[in-house]
């Protein structure tokens, strides 16, 4: 007989891999956002020799861009972009796990135990590793840290 301890793990974990493949396929946030997303994801598949043909959307999106000007590129800040999108995506994913599976959000890093920041950085990983996405392969530590931030998204 199965543990219905494992059995709410799978479904979490199966949730979980269909609410990240979402931001993955860039399906989240405003439309500027999915835009941007899209934009994103091909230009680094382009630069790793991986893409296709530039889809209409990211051509639509580079050119709204330029034509709004380069202003906010010549006035760069210093550090790292952040990834807001992604990473208020990645908060509400943990949250949903934590209210739907009564799930713990975090974990002592010693327990074996599932929580639900551990179940979104083993979905990531498993998306970067099978999808040579960048950008998603981030650690459980990562997650938590986003968690513990997740009041200010």
């Amino acid at each position: 007989m199965r543990d219905p301890v494992d059995a709410k793990i799978e479904a979490a974990r199966e949730e979980a891999r269909e609410l990240i493949g979402y931001l993955v396929r860039g399906e989240v946030g405003s439309d500027e956002d999915i835009a941007r997303l899209k934009t994103w994801n091909w230009l680094f598949r382009a630069r790793a020799g991986a893409a296709g043909p530039m889809p209409q959307e990211v051509f639509d999106d580079l050119y709204r861009r330029m034509d709004r000007g380069f202003d906010s590129a010549v006035a760069k800040k210093r550090g790292r972009r952040a990834n807001t999108t992604r990473d208020s995506f990645i908060a509400r994913v943990v949250a949903h796990l934590v209210a739907k599976y009564a799930l713990d959000a975090t974990r002592n890093a010693a327990s074996p135990r599932a929580s639900a920041c551990s179940i979104v950085a083993d979905i990531l990983a498993e998306i970067a590793r099978d999808q040579k996405e960048n950008g998603f392969d981030i650690g459980e530590s990562a997650v938590v840290h986003i968690w513990s931030r997740r009041a200010a998204f």
